[in-house]
């Protein structure tokens, strides 16, 4: 047998280090968006509930997160040639239409607050529900569960405490984050 000087082992290794460094870019990538929007999440219920933040300054804030985010999935590009990267790609891609479709339909039907979170943050559940199952992160899904599960709580039981809930909520998706982004 002549030898080709091809070694699949050493291949197959190969991609396997690849791959693992394209999860860990695809982690840190996840880990900047939960810092970003817990960030969003405190400043906007904390500090909107404590009358720091004025009502309309959650569409600028948003637009600046939303631009950011895709500037950081923009960055690291490379790690989303990966099957986990494609699947988050779509999942986010998804969610950024249906968000952007769900705020139409409740601004045009004048759809108020609480109501208007409750759902929006209902959206946001079940993306990092799916963030986690793509990237294979149960951290992710056991947040997106616990989101969607005080999300519904406050929202049916506890109403005057809701925006300090999901102010408490983005608090803990910013340590999630920094500690996945270490």
């Amino acid at each position: 047998m002549k030898d080709t000087g091809f070694d699949p082992g050493q291949a197959l290794r190969e991609a396997n280090a690849a791959l693992k460094k394209a999860r860990g870019v695809l982690l840190r990538f996840t880990g900047q968006l939960l810092v970003l929007w817990g960030l969003v999440y405190l400043v906007m219920y904390g500090g909107g509930e404590l009358g720091w933040v004025p009502a309309w300054f959650w569409l600028p804030l948003d637009a600046a997160a939303f631009a950011l985010s895709f500037a950081l999935g923009y960055r690291v590009g490379g790690a989303f040639r990966t099957p986990e990267g494609s699947r988050l790609q779509r999942i986010w891609a998804w969610f950024g239409v249906t968000m952007a479709l769900a705020v139409f339909a409740f601004a045009a039907r004048g759809v108020a607050e609480p109501l208007f979170s409750f759902t929006l943050n209902l959206l946001v559940g079940y993306a990092l529900i799916q963030s986690g199952e793509a990237v294979r992160q149960p951290g992710l899904v056991r947040g997106g569960l616990l989101l969607v599960f005080v999300n519904t709580l406050f929202y049916v039981f506890w109403p005057d405490a809701y925006a300090f809930a999901l102010a408490a909520m983005g608090a803990l998706a910013c340590a999630a984050g920094l500690r996945q982004v270490r």
